[in-house]
């Protein structure tokens, strides 16, 4: 009874994490083509690329906004 209760407090952890991953990831996708939208993009591209062999997700974006000199994609990534 005891494993029961303590593998569905597992399962439960497990489940939140889950769903707090893909909710933050979901804003940060909305971010990302907001900004690309304020940047006077007519067309977003959104790719989710699964890589079996790694255990890995990429999540490509691609729009034809104005675009960001460097000095901005320097500073935007020293917001994260």
């Amino acid at each position: 009874m005891y494993m029961a209760k303590s593998l569905q407090m597992m399962l439960k952890k497990f489940y939140q994490n889950i769903n707090n991953t893909m909710q933050e990831l979901s804003l940060n996708i909305l971010n990302i083509t907001n900004k690309s939208i304020k940047a006077g993009a007519t067309f977003i591209n959104i790719y989710l690329q699964i890589h079996n062999n790694k255990n890995t997700i990429s999540i490509v974006i691609e729009d034809n906004g104005c675009g960001m000199n460097k000095e901005e994609i320097i500073n935007s990534f020293c917001k994260l």
